[in-house]
């Protein structure tokens, strides 16, 4: 019968302490070996066991990486295998101790003093030894990271961040990088946004002038800077403001232009209201007379 495989020795090329938990396992050739596995252990051991192992790696070759331990106690050994058994390695003691990130800077390219559209992003330089990131607003300057803080993004691992459109307010923002030790926090950024109300804007329309005559046409308005959408409104007399006596033909709803049709014979006065979140602006006053012309000319027979 075969024999086992022959003893060897394990070496490492981690420092003691570790300080980024990456390092090299290298072994001697064992005589009449096919083939070796690695395991890595919270405690030392003297059989393999892979139900206790916290990371294993079969049929490997010399020098072999491990990479990405946190900080912690680790025993490292190698099982050298062939059809008769197996032969273990001496077993390694590798201790690792990761700093907590580094200090790292966030900047953001909102406009100063004030942000007028709410749209920017918050971009961090790397924190040295972060696995991610998370990022926190408040409506003050944030100290610590507790329940009041609004969690935005959670264990990511890329910079930029971009902030959706945000309302009319102080917002400070700070980015935490993690690893296995623990956190840093970065500086606070403070962002105020005060967004203007939806720019004036010119509402027309391809009716026929001076009389409409068959009723049917479209209302036009150009882009309200700043407007999320827009609502159509009509009555009988000039508009002046919004109230329980105009008429809604649209609500809340964004392309222009609209079509109107099958209107009877009067005067119609249309306004187009934008929106967003700071408030409204009203365009110009359209009027439109409709005089339909009564049936044509005809000759009954008998």
């Amino acid at each position: 019968a075969q024999n086992l495989p022959g003893n060897f020795t394990l070496s490492s090329t981690a420092d003691s302490p570790d300080k980024d938990g990456t390092f090299n396992l290298t072994w001697s050739s064992s005589d009449r070996a096919d083939s070796y596995s690695v395991y890595i252990f919270d405690r030392n051991i003297t059989y393999i066991s892979k139900r206790f192992a916290l990371s294993s790696y079969e049929d490997v070759t010399s020098p072999f990486t491990i990479s990405g331990l946190k900080t912690g106690e680790y025993y490292c050994i190698v099982a050298a295998y062939n059809d008769t058994g197996e032969t273990l390695s001496n077993t390694l003691y590798v201790d690792v101790e990761r700093p907590r990130p580094g200090n790292f800077t966030l900047e953001t390219d909102a406009d100063v003093p004030v942000d007028t559209d709410g749209i920017f992003n918050l971009n961090w330089s790397d924190s040295k030894g972060a696995e991610n990131y998370s990022v926190f607003t408040y409506n003050s300057y944030i100290t610590q990271i507790n329940d009041s803080v609004t969690n935005l993004a959670d264990q990511i691992d890329i910079s930029s961040f971009p902030m959706p459109r945000l309302m009319d307010g102080d917002y400070y923002f700070v980015v935490v990088a993690y690893n296995g030790t623990g956190e840093t926090l970065s500086n606070n950024v403070n962002v105020t946004v005060d967004r203007p109300r939806p720019g004036n804007f010119t509402l027309e329309t391809d009716a026929d002038v001076p009389f409409d005559t068959d009723g049917i046409f479209n209302l036009n308005w150009s882009d309200s800077e700043g407007a999320d959408n827009y609502s159509v409104f009509t009555y009988n007399g000039l508009i002046t403001q919004i109230n329980g006596s105009v008429t809604n033909l649209l609500n809340q709803m964004t392309p222009s232009p609209i079509p109107i049709t099958e209107l009877m014979d009067g005067d119609y006065y249309y306004v187009v209201v934008a929106y967003n979140e700071t408030g409204e602006t009203m365009s110009n006053n359209v009027n439109v007379s409709v005089d339909l012309p009564g049936p044509g000319n005809f000759i009954l027979t008998t």
